[in-house]
């Protein structure tokens, strides 16, 4: 199952029956992003970000401006959002690299035209092999893209999950409270949820989908900032409740330690 998401609405999140927001305060502060805390679990991404494309006789392109700001905002605002979301409980550890390569080929995904794991595939093997990472992703431009997509480990990215973010443009990047960082968060759960879910101590019951926060009482978070971060928290910290018991993530999950780690066991 490949999973798309939209995501540039505002609303409230609903937990047990009260409206709660989550504070973003500290999402754009940069220092906070720039160490992990004592006992926090270390989770690495990489950003590959492909500014050019040249598919099917068309040209393609990103703005350095956007390019130079979803770096500074995956490398930044990211790992700020996660200590936020995770309770300083995990750590998110940024790399990227903007290839000087040009895409050359789509794959039908995400709704439309965009590249995936056989159009880069090449710059996996080199850059992102297996055990090194336990996400990636990817910006670049697209031919036609319906959103952001994302997919758990499997052997065509190296064992790490893999998501495509759909560029909203540098002012999106530059804002901690856009809908993006919704994005770059829902595929990393979505990773999350395919490696977790199925292994002993995190079921019963069962993980909640990332996608699915409506089936458990909750909705978009309130303005000032885009997506379903309350629901993202609670997943991460094993705080959804179903039929009267937690459900989640958490430290059931957390005690088979991280992607990268099992994919070279």
């Amino acid at each position: 199952m490949l999973v798309a998401a939209c995501g540039d609405v505002v609303a409230n999140t609903i937990t047990g029956g009260t409206a709660r927001t989550l504070a973003s305060s500290d999402a754009g502060n940069s220092d906070a992003a720039l160490s992990c805390a004592d006992g926090s679990l270390e989770f690495r991404s990489f950003l590959l970000v492909k500014a050019q494309a040249h598919v099917g006789g068309n040209d393609y392109a990103l703005d350095q401006s956007e390019v130079d700001a979803a770096i500074s905002g995956f490398t930044t605002i990211v790992p700020a959002w996660v200590k936020k979301l995770s309770g300083g409980s995990l750590c998110f550890v940024p790399e990227t690299y903007a290839s000087p390569n040009a895409l050359t080929s789509f794959t039908n995904t995400c709704g439309g035209p965009t590249p995936w794991t056989a159009d880069v595939a090449d710059d996996l093997q080199a850059l992102a092999p297996a055990g090194k990472y336990d996400s990636v992703f990817i910006v670049a431009p697209n031919g036609g893209s319906a959103g952001s997509c994302a997919y758990w480990p499997t052997s065509a990215s190296n064992a790490s999950a893999f998501a495509y973010l759909d560029p909203p443009g540098a002012a999106g990047w530059q804002d901690p409270n856009h809908y993006i960082y919704e994005h770059v968060i829902w595929a990393w759960l979505i990773g999350f949820y395919g490696f977790y879910r199925n292994l002993s101590g995190v079921e019963p019951p069962a993980v909640p989908d990332p996608s699915h926060g409506s089936d458990y009482g909750y909705a978009r978070d309130q303005a000032p900032y885009s997506g379903w971060m309350t629901w993202y928290s609670d997943l991460l910290l094993r705080k959804v409740m179903q039929n009267g018991s937690a459900s989640g993530l958490g430290e059931p999950a957390w005690s088979h330690g991280t992607i990268r780690a099992a994919a070279v066991q």
